[in-house]
Order: C-alpha cells, then structure tokens, then sequence
C-alpha cells in the first residue's frame, strides 16, 4: 500500500487472485469479506459478506487451475444457474473458474460476468455485467 500524496489515502495495488493463499478477500466498497455462510461445510452454502475475521471460512486459496478453494472445507467457488455465488465439490467446470482483471474485479469464466457482493453484511455474492463500482472491487485483507 501506498499513500497518494495529494489525497492522503492508501492507494492499493491491483488485485490479482494470483496472490490469494490461504487469504482473505475484502470488497472496496464495504470493507466487508467474503465469507461461507454460518462456516457450513456442505455443497450450496452460500458465499455472503460479513466483518472480517480469522476464521476458515474466510480465507481462500487460488489454485493452478483457476479455482478458488475454501479453507474450512476443500470446496471450491462456484456459480449456480441462477448466478449466485456458492461453495461445490471441486471439479474442472467454467463455473468454478476464475480470473482477475485491471480493475480488481472477479470473473468468471463462464460467462465473463463480475462477482458482486452488496454492502449488506450477510447477503449472497452473485455474478452481473461488469461496471466500473466499487461492489464489484476487491483486495486482499
């Protein structure tokens, strides 16, 4: 982090999800972080926004193959039919890959569409066209 010397605020680095290991993820926007829903380990718990913590249920690893796993249970990030961000058993679908763009933005490699969290502590991470608002920018925390 840097300091802009005519704002006086951090200026953060690009975010890359090459550099998530075992990490938290912070949206711009809210200083919320992802999080899995009441730490549940089953397939379908939900990717949601709360206050940051130390739990496993907050950090993720980016792998090789463009998945992001969770720590607290092995699963991966990954979008339902209805574009809602949820935990899966990993496998090798688009819908479980991801990249990072110039912007700090999440994609997917589905459908190239943006993950998108609401500054509502507790509501479910979805994917959308992408746009240039902070919802959809995020950082390492």
């Amino acid at each position: 982090i840097s300091i802009n010397p005519s704002a006086k605020e951090p200026v953060y680095p690009p975010f890359a999800l090459e550099r998530v290991k075992n990490s938290r993820i912070q949206n711009k926007a809210s200083k919320l972080c992802w999080d899995i829903w009441q730490g549940g380990q089953q397939n379908m718990a939900a990717l949601v926004t709360w206050d940051c913590h130390n739990g496993a249920n907050q950090k993720f690893t980016y792998d090789a193959k463009e998945r992001l796993i969770v720590s607290h249970s092995g699963k991966c990030i990954d979008v339902t039919n209805e574009n809602k961000i949820v935990q899966y058993n990993c496998h090798d679908g688009k819908n479980q890959k991801w990249y990072s763009d110039s912007q700090g933005r999440i994609r997917s490699r589905l459908n190239n569409l943006c993950l998108k969290v609401s500054g509502v502590k507790g509501s479910q991470a979805i994917v959308e066209f992408c746009g240039d608002k902070d919802d959809q920018k995020f950082q390492n925390a």
